[in-house]
């Protein structure tokens, strides 16, 4: 068991009070991080053959393909959506009734 402190958290005490087995060691953990700037989005299949469709147009082009869908996205709200990869699972975006992006993941 070790302690993990981070940066300027005060000492959780002094080794002696520590749980056995930690040796008073400590791991100074990073500064949270304050925007996601630096992380990228990954990237997933796309199948541009459903982008331009409607959303009724897509849906009905998916279940015709036994494809499991789900629309994350519509005219900018993002939906709930499990984090799972599943890359039988379609995956729409819509703005305005047209998909614009859709991708296996």
């Amino acid at each position: 068991f070790l302690w993990l402190v981070a940066e300027g958290d005060e000492d959780p005490g002094d080794a002696e009070n520590l749980p056995a087995g930690n040796n008073g060691e400590f791991i100074e953990l990073p500064p949270e991080q304050d925007d996601m700037t630096d992380i990228e989005e990954p990237e997933y299949e796309r199948d541009p053959s459903y982008e331009g469709l409607t959303e009724e147009e897509a849906i009905a082009q998916a279940e015709e393909d036994d494809i499991t869908y789900r629309v994350i996205a519509r005219d900018g709200e993002q939906f709930p959506a499990t984090m799972d990869y599943n890359p039988e699972r379609i995956n729409f975006t819509v703005e305005d009734g047209i998909v614009t992006r859709a991708e296996f993941y």
